[in-house]
């Protein structure tokens, strides 16, 4: 009959034995600090490893025919997104985000830099 209550000992025959096992237990699992902390550095990467590509996934590539041009001016920041065709998104940002302001079906040079100013003058008159 089994007793569960019994402490589990592991037979030791002679001191010497014990120490041997007791330093080749201590020295499988010791490791430095810096050792652990790079052990938990690569651990805390492979788990988190589907959340970072999707965290770091850049908009700006692979996006076929579109075309993103910035303006940075002295308070607002401009986003202009040029598609395929020819329309035209304006967006500024505001705090961490991008918001549109207008879109804009085939609009030419002039009639954008015309945009812009009417922006920056009711921005900053």
């Amino acid at each position: 009959m089994i007793n569960y209550n019994s402490p589990n000992y592991i037979p030791v025959k002679n001191y010497k034995d014990f120490e041997a096992d007791v330093i080749l237990y201590y020295n499988q699992y010791y490791a430095s600090p810096q050792t652990t902390q790079n052990r938990r550095i690569m651990r805390n990467y492979q788990n988190n490893l589907n959340s970072i590509k999707q965290f770091n996934k850049n908009p700006f590539f692979n996006n076929k025919n579109i075309k993103f041009n910035f303006i940075y001016g002295y308070g607002q920041t401009y986003m202009i997104v040029q598609y395929a065709d020819k329309s035209v998104s304006i967006f500024i940002k505001i705090d961490t985000h991008w918001c549109l302001q207008r879109h804009l079906q085939k609009v030419d040079c002039k009639e954008l830099a015309n945009i812009l100013k009417e922006y920056a003058v009711k921005n900053y008159g």
